[in-house]
């Protein structure tokens, strides 16, 4: 997964080659999926087969388009963060050393992303969501998304990004082990400006192959 300040500069990015005619449930649909963490809804139900993965596809709402790009970015960015492990791949585990670097690059993204938002800024800090596609616990889905408009009130940073993922019911080991990584990459010139360069690559290889 990316953070949403990627996700929705994302789906702002590509919208033009959608037709959206509401915006709100459109960045909505884009952010939502990760709600998972905190509704604890199964993965396979919100960015695998399961779940859209076409924005293109027919009869989509502009909430499911949403969730779609959101899946896209996930799917088209993979390989560029795992490219930066100084670990294999295939050791990555749930909270482990290789999850940890992963959502480490992930947030050193967001934060830089972050500071190039404009007209998308507005729809991020008042997130909110009203859809539950699964059913969820509406106080759940709304805890995420209040955590979301916190984090993103002003310039997020590694300590408020810690305080979302405690909230998320991640462990204090845990937390600490991403934002050390974090930490670590930000005073690496080489592969901070790596992480910073996944969301252009992305971008202009999705324009080639579909706008």
């Amino acid at each position: 997964m990316a953070f949403p300040a990627v996700h929705i500069k994302f789906a702002f990015d590509v919208k033009s080659s959608l037709i959206i005619s509401n915006v709100g449930d459109y960045c909505a649909g884009t952010i939502y999926p990760d709600s998972r963490y905190v509704t604890r809804v199964d993965r396979r139900l919100t960015h695998c087969a399961e779940s859209p993965n076409d924005p293109f596809a027919d009869d989509l709402t502009d909430f499911e388009r949403g969730w779609a790009m959101h899946n896209v970015y996930d799917v088209r960015s993979q390989s560029s963060y795992t490219t930066l492990l100084p670990y294999p791949e295939k050791d990555q585990k749930l909270g482990n050393h290789v999850w940890c670097y992963l959502t480490a690059l992930k947030v050193i993204e967001d934060i830089g992303i972050f500071s190039s938002l404009d007209l998308e800024l507005p729809f991020l800090r008042e997130i909110s969501c009203d859809i539950r596609p699964m059913n969820e616990d509406a106080d759940r889905l709304e805890l995420y998304f209040e955590g979301l408009r916190n984090l993103y009130a002003n310039e997020p940073n590694l300590d408020k990004y810690g305080r979302l993922f405690c909230d998320w019911g991640l462990g204090r080991e845990v937390v600490d082990s991403v934002l050390a990584a974090a930490a670590e990459i930000d005073a690496d010139a080489n592969i901070k400006s790596r992480a910073l360069a996944i969301y252009e690559e992305v971008l202009k290889n999705f324009k080639i192959r579909n706008i």
